[in-house]
């Protein structure tokens, strides 16, 4: 199995990541971010415990965003909420688990007795 973290550099993608870098056992991971010298630079400092791949990533780019999937079989989406929706479309046509920590609606405005 292979864990691909999108997003590794940003604030939530960073607390993530440093979680899953000092749990041993865990199988390999890519961290993809559009700044992997500062991914690099935290893992070295961390002293990773784990198997870590850094890969230059750019979320706008489709075709690349499947090639990552495809080499896994989750992926943990920590990038912007812009893009949510894209992502989660394209994990469903790769047939790979997401696990997203984004609102795509924002939770003040729902209407809490229709959900109930």
């Amino acid at each position: 199995m292979t864990i691909l973290l999108l997003g590794a550099g940003g604030l939530q993608g960073k607390a993530a990541l440093y979680d899953l870098s000092q749990s041993p056992g865990l199988p390999p991971i890519i961290a993809a971010d559009s700044r992997p010298e500062l991914v690099g630079t935290r893992l070295k400092k961390w002293k990773a415990k784990n198997s870590i791949e850094v890969v230059r990533f750019d979320a706008n780019d489709h075709e690349q965003v499947v090639g990552l999937m495809e080499r896994a079989e989750v992926v943990i989406d920590l990038l912007p909420s812009s893009f949510a929706l894209p992502t989660a479309k394209l994990a469903i046509d790769v047939g790979v688990n997401l696990v997203n920590s984004g609102y795509i609606v924002d939770p003040a405005k729902i209407d809490r007795k229709s959900v109930v």
